[in-house]
């Protein structure tokens, strides 16, 4: 019995786990921003459609600024921006690794330490 506990706990995780996708980029204008909900919402053209969408982004401590932004204050309503980003599969909400002014792609997080 507790075999099979186990077996159905580990076989839940790795479902979870696996709803995470690989990072994409997100591209548009900044339509709102929710610093108490730590989070901001995009406006973008989706790329199936041809019509606009909004896409709202979490922003955690590993979130990393660029291109002259160096937090979520930085940001305002109608700047482009891109952001790299991993979108869950499972729960389809948007987490931003990395965000940037401008229509450039981020570049990729840089390991800590020298090397």
């Amino acid at each position: 019995m507790r075999l099979l506990a186990f077996l159905a706990v580990l076989v839940s995780s790795l479902f979870l786990w696996s709803g995470i996708g690989s990072a994409e980029i997100v591209q548009g204008k900044v339509i709102g921003i929710d610093p108490n909900q730590k989070s901001l919402t995009l406006n973008r053209m989706d790329a199936a459609t041809g019509q606009p969408e909004q896409v709202q982004l979490a922003i955690d401590s590993e979130t990393q600024f660029q291109g002259g932004i160096d937090s979520l204050s930085s940001l305002k309503v109608g700047d482009e921006i891109s952001v790299e980003a991993d979108q869950n599969f499972v729960t389809r909400q948007w987490k931003a690794n990395i965000i940037q002014k401008g229509n450039e792609v981020p570049k990729a997080a840089q390991p800590a330490g020298n090397y």
